[in-house]
This record gives C-alpha cells, structure tokens and sequence, in this order.
C-alpha cells in the first residue's frame, strides 16, 4: 500500500518540494517524505475506524524510527579507502 498510494501522496502533494501540507507537518516534527505520507495513511486509517488519533504519539515513533534507521545505516557502512595527502612544499617551508 505504501508503494502505491504512499508515492502517489508523496509525488502529488509535493512533499519533497515543498508544500503548505509538508510544511505543516515538518512543524509537527516530521521530516522525511516518506514519514509524512506514512503519518497521512495512518491517521486516515484511524479516522475511518473512529480510533483516537494520537499525533504526538505516532510522530515521536515515526522519529525514533527514523533515527534507529539512521543509526543502523551508518553502523552497517565500511570505509572504502583511506589516504593520507602529503604536504605541498609551499605549505611545509611555512611552517
């Protein structure tokens, strides 16, 4: 569901350009596109059941996920090359 409606949220509300949608929802603590329309498909969800929407709750859990992916990623990375640059010689008779 996601991959479809959740795209066609993203693409045509314009949240990766900007809009006054996201907008608002960056002012909610929501910052990744892909977190607004997750947040928009949920809370639709809740409204059509008639369950309490609990914003702030469902916003800190989309940010903490967030981060955790965040942190994941950069554990998971491998430094692909490393090298030091020897100094030019204009910089080593400065010193």
């Amino acid at each position: 569901l996601f991959f479809s409606l959740g795209r066609w949220i993203t693409t045509n509300w314009s949240f990766y350009e900007g809009s006054r949608l996201s907008e608002f929802l960056r002012k909610l603590g929501l910052h990744h596109p892909d977190d607004m329309a997750l947040f928009i498909m949920i809370t639709w969800h809740r409204s059509l059941n008639q369950s309490p929407l609990e914003v702030k709750n469902l916003v800190d859990s989309l940010e903490a996920k967030r981060k955790e992916e965040l942190k994941e990623y950069l554990e998971r990375g491998t430094l692909l090359k490393e090298e030091t640059r020897p100094k030019e010689k204009n910089q080593r008779e400065r010193e």
